[in-house]
C-alpha cells in the first residue's frame, strides 16, 4: 500500500516537476508515460532495498557483533547512502538506488507522517498496559495540547 501511495505520488511528481521546467507555453504537457513508468518502478525499489539491508544487519550484529547497537549501524548506513547518493548524483552518474533515493527524498516530510504515523501509534497502542495508560493520561494529555 505504501509503495503504491509513493509510486503515484512520485507518477505525478514528474508531471508537474516538467510544467514547472517550461514556461514558454501554456498548452498542456505530455509526458513520456516510459518515463513516468520508470519513476514509479524506482520509488518503489528503496523501501525493499533498504529491508533487505536491515535484514542483512540484524542478521550479521545478532551473530557476529553483538556490542554494536542496530539504530546506531542503519543511522550510519543510511548516512553512507546519502552521501554516496548526493556524490553520485553531483558527478552525473546514475544509478536506480540513486534514483529511488533521490524520489523519496523529494516527498514532503508531512505525507511521510501520514503515511507510517497511523501505523505506528496503532502496534504501540495496541501493545500499551491499560494500568499504565490510565495513570500517566494527565501527563499525556498536557504533552498532547501545549501552550
Amino acid at each position: 500500500l505504501i509503495g503504491i501511495i509513493v509510486a503515484g505520488y512520485s507518477y505525478h511528481g514528474v508531471d508537474a516537476e516538467l510544467a514547472v521546467d517550461d514556461n514558454t507555453t501554456t498548452d498542456v504537457h505530455h509526458v513520456d508515460p516510459e518515463s513516468q513508468a520508470e519513476v514509479a518502478v524506482h520509488a518503489v525499489f528503496f523501501p525493499w532495498f533498504a529491508q533487505l539491508v536491515g535484514i542483512a544487519v540484524y542478521y550479521v550484529l545478532s551473530r557476529y557483533a553483538r556490542a554494536i547497537p542496530f539504530t546506531a549501524m542503519m543511522f550510519l548506513i543510511g548516512l553512507a547512502i546519502g552521501v554516496g547518493v548526493e556524490v553520485r548524483t553531483t558527478d552525473g552518474v546514475d544509478s536506480v538506488v540513486a534514483e529511488s533515493v533521490s524520489t523519496w527524498m523529494q516527498i514532503p516530510g508531512e505525507l511521510l507522517l501520514l503515511i507510517f504515523l497511523p501505523g505506528l501509534l496503532y502496534v504501540d497502542s495496541y501493545s500499551i498496559d491499560v494500568h499504565l495508560f490510565l495513570k500517566s493520561f494527565s501527563q499525556l494529555l498536557f504533552f498532547a495540547f501545549p501552550m
